[in-house]
């Protein structure tokens, strides 16, 4: 980390303390300090004193852009320096929980400082927010490719063990990830299960790729999947994982309570994990939420989205995009 940084944020007591103890949480409101005074202290900003009030406030908006940003900087490098395994509290999703260094890292982009001096993670929140309207106590909801759980944990925190969470995720650093804050946060009605979800039950390879080490592509691990045609050629290790269908798991469960809301976020093999839940689909009517990605057998760009209408729109469904992900709604 670069002096300068370090120098600034090592006065911040929160992140001091992160930087020092590296396993407490840190609460959100004491975070918040490095966008609010502290960092303005720091850099010494002063009052603008132009006569303008058009230069007073261009000024002001400058000097909040410069001190939101230097807070960024000192709040990565953070934790990136942080010793695995220290948590941090913060809303994800509007939800308290206490979140893993890890997860932030591949969130920081959507870290949002609030007016009110408050930190929110706010991910993928529009068809997060589309899934928990249709939920309700005695529900079900699905996370088909869960990853460290943006949408499973905040779900889990607002319905409590009022609705059953069953979380698939083959990745083992996600899954990891996911797991501990489960336990961090006392959420054990949520059920996370070390499967891909495809449309034949049995094993195949799975691509887990690589934390990356540069900070590039925090995100990368995310992109783990079944074994594809194309396939991002970066630092990965090879695995093999149980395979199951949604209709499978259905049946062992001895059905799932409604309603029943399936998240499907799997790297392009969204056509196949409805392929696989022809009974779910029939006997529950689920709401879908599906992250449309390009076809990892086409090589063209192709999208999936064609080949999930084509699926669900003969079942009665009707669509909407909301961004990269299709919402459907039983009819």
């Amino acid at each position: 980390m670069m002096p300068f940084l370090r120098q600034i944020a090592l006065q911040i007591p929160p992140i001091k303390r992160l930087y020092d103890s590296r396993a407490e949480a840190v609460t959100r409101a004491e975070l918040a300090e490095v966008a609010r005074a502290e960092i303005f202290h720091k850099l010494g900003m002063e009052q603008a004193t132009a006569a303008s009030e058009t230069a007073l406030a261009d000024n002001a908006e400058a000097q909040r852009i410069a001190a939101h940003r230097q807070a960024q900087a000192a709040i990565a490098s953070m934790l990136n320096n942080a010793t695995p395994g220290s948590f941090v509290h913060i809303a994800l999703n509007g939800a308290p929980l206490d979140v893993p260094v890890e997860t932030l890292r591949t969130m920081f982009h959507c870290i949002h400082f609030r007016s009110d001096g408050k930190l929110d993670l706010w991910v993928e929140t529009m068809h997060l927010n589309w899934m928990m309207d249709r939920l309700a106590p005695g529900g079900t909801f699905l996370d088909v490719g869960a990853s460290t759980g943006a949408t499973a944990l905040p779900t889990a925190r607002r319905f409590g063990p009022d609705v059953r969470v069953i979380a698939y995720e083959p990745a083992t650093d996600a899954r990891g990830l996911l797991e501990s804050a489960v336990a961090r946060n006392g959420l054990s009605h949520v059920d996370v299960r070390p499967f891909a979800v495809s449309d034949t039950p049995g094993e195949a390879e799975f691509r887990e790729y690589l934390p990356d080490e540069t900070g590039q592509t925090p995100w990368m691990p995310e992109a783990s999947s079944l074994v594809a045609t194309v396939m991002p050629d970066l630092p990965s290790r090879m695995v093999r994982v149980r395979v199951v269908t949604l209709d499978e798991q259905m049946a062992e469960a001895n059905g799932f309570g409604g309603p029943v809301v399936v998240k499907i976020d799997v790297e392009g093999f969204e056509s196949f994990v409805l392929r696989g839940s022809s009974k779910l689909i029939a006997q529950c009517r689920p709401f879908f939420s599906i992250d449309i990605h390009g076809d990892p057998f086409a090589g063209d760009g192709t999208s999936t989205e064609a080949a999930v209408r084509a699926i669900l729109e003969p079942a009665g469904y009707s669509f909407e995009n909301m961004g990269h992900v299709l919402v459907c709604t039983p009819g």
